[in-house]
């Protein structure tokens, strides 16, 4: 069975919509090839900035002449205690395969319940992937379609009388609203809406969002 082996780059900036005023949030990577921590930061504004970046070489296989690899876990975490202990808020599996050959790419990922009882919130996560060929060879039919399945799914969103995105048209409205944001919004914050099209297609049990 044929492998490849990728250097990979995951800088991750930031957490919005965190449903806390005071609180100190770090988050956890796990991959068989690497476990990190960002530092622990307070939110401000219901948000969260790290800009931390972690690298790390991954092996992926060629099964069917698609790539398989095991994703990375993206943990958030809420201290507790005085920073003695935590506790979990949700997490992102982000799957390597879908960056293989890619640099710089920029995605919103909404956070999945850690539990059944766990309740979701609009909390989203902002990532930056790029990774970097270093053994193997990357064939063009290895790699997977969804972006090009997600920029059909997004031309459709287009406000064909005015020109104006879904994204354009929701901006006055959050910045109206937001802290916190409306219920009745489709979305966690206007300016995911793009990457909200992403988010269908990668969620990891293969649900839809909607």
């Amino acid at each position: 069975m044929r492998s490849i082996k990728l250097k990979v780059e995951i800088v991750v900036e930031r957490l919005r919509n965190v449903p806390y005023k005071s609180a100190v949030v770090f988050c956890r990577i796990k991959h068989p090839e690497l476990t990190e921590y960002t530092p622990r930061v307070p939110v401000k504004q219901h948000e969260v900035c790290w800009n931390s970046t972690f690298t790390f070489t991954a092996k992926l296989k060629v099964e069917d002449g698609q790539l398989v690899g095991t994703p990375v876990k993206l943990s958030l975490r809420r201290e507790t205690a005085g920073g003695q202990s935590y506790a979990k808020m949700g997490h992102v599996m982000l799957d390597i395969t879908e960056y293989a050959g890619r640099q710089g790419v920029a995605r919103n990922y909404l956070l999945l319940p850690d539990t059944e009882l766990q309740r979701q919130d609009n909390s989203v996560l902002k990532v930056l992937v790029s990774t970097t060929l270093v053994a193997g060879e990357l064939r063009p039919t290895q790699l997977l379609s969804q972006t090009d399945r997600a920029a059909s799914m997004l031309s459709l969103a287009i406000d064909q009388s005015g020109g104006r995105s879904i994204e354009e048209q929701l901006d006055d409205v959050v910045e109206a609203s937001y802290p916190p944001i409306a219920a009745s919004l489709p979305y966690p914050a206007a300016s995911d809406v793009v990457d909200q099209v992403f988010m269908d297609v990668m969620k990891p049990d293969g649900s839809q969002l909607h």
